[in-house]
């Protein structure tokens, strides 16, 4: 199996999105993530502000046109596991 420790942070501490804190770690690993970056998230802590921070990683990873899939989707596809 794979290992997924490609991760990218979005949350400055567990639940506090940062927009400008996922962007510098985005660029700090986009050159040695080349496959896949793990981005992971607690939408049960985000209040309006953070979803907003949330929503404007979105639209920044749609206009680099990044591919999301879903753990199990990605563990399925064919040679990851």
């Amino acid at each position: 199996m794979k290992n997924y420790n490609n991760r990218v942070e979005m949350e400055i501490t567990t639940g506090q999105v940062n927009y400008d804190h996922f962007i510098a770690d985005y660029q700090k690993y986009k050159g040695k993530y080349k496959d896949n970056m793990v981005l992971q998230g607690h939408p049960n802590m985000w209040d309006a502000a953070r979803i907003a921070e949330f929503n404007k990683i979105l639209d920044f990873l749609i206009a680099q046109k990044c591919e999301f899939v879903l753990p199990y989707d990605y563990y399925r596809q064919p040679n990851n596991n």
